[in-house]
């Protein structure tokens, strides 16, 4: 039950900020400029951010769930995942980088192109 709120608040959490992002998306729509500019890309990937902490989620849920219902106590990957505090722990952690990767980029520390592979890299 837990897991299925926590799951519907991550997939609301996408499509709003899909709703909120997609003026800024639609400005850079049909350009080549979206590529250029941070706050294009931060439009395109913090909702699928979201969606893929939602689908993380799940994952984790599926792997609980293996522990459980294996034989003997949960070993491997499955005990490992079955920790309290990780899922927010591991999104905490990935939130954090990418707004420092953001931050950099747009005080021009970060070449653009880094920010851009990176954060392709983490969705992908």
């Amino acid at each position: 039950e837990e897991v299925r709120r926590q799951f519907y608040k991550l997939l609301c959490v996408a499509a709003f900020t899909r709703v909120i992002l997609l003026p800024i998306e639609a400005l850079y729509y049909g350009s080549a400029t979206c590529s250029e500019f941070p706050e294009c890309v931060m439009a395109r990937t913090v909702p699928d951010l979201t969606f893929a902490s939602a689908f993380a989620l799940l994952v984790l849920f599926y792997a609980q769930l293996a522990g459980v219902v294996g034989p003997g106590e949960p070993r491997g990957l499955s005990l490992v995942l079955s920790r309290k505090g990780l899922f927010l722990a591991g999104n905490v952690v990935i939130y954090a980088v990418y707004c420092i990767l953001l931050l950099l980029t747009i005080l021009d520390v970060l070449p653009y192109k880094i920010f851009e592979i990176v954060i392709w890299s983490v969705l992908s």
